[in-house]
């Protein structure tokens, strides 16, 4: 059976210059891309956001931070439309603030 060595074998050959395009090129390829929301599912979270803060019911949130994917549960407590962030409670009565447009996925929680 060959056995290759992979990239190992032609970077004697390449330029340092390419050597860390490429290391960048695979790195980036593990970061989590960022959905592009049409407008419907945009107007839909807006509202299920606003309705949340005001009857006080808990939502499932996923956003990404920080180049990773984050899963929050809990209750909103304040949504802040001029610096497009909600403030969320979670169970352990603790706030985190999270930016809108991070938003990946949002809906109601079944268990919180």
């Amino acid at each position: 059976m060959l056995r290759d060595r992979g990239t190992i074998k032609w970077t004697a050959m390449m330029l340092p210059e390419h050597v860390e395009l490429l290391k960048e090129i695979w790195n980036e390829d593990d970061k989590p891309l960022r959905k592009t929301l049409d407008e419907q599912t945009q107007s839909e979270w807006d509202r299920l956001l606003q309705q949340a803060v005001k009857l006080k019911f808990p939502l499932e949130i996923e956003y990404i931070a920080n180049q990773n994917i984050y899963k929050e549960i809990g209750i909103p407590t304040h949504l802040d439309p001029l610096n497009g962030t909600v403030r969320i409670k979670n169970l352990h009565q603790e706030e985190t603030t999270i930016s809108v447009s991070s938003i990946q996925n949002l809906v109601l929680a079944r268990n919180p």
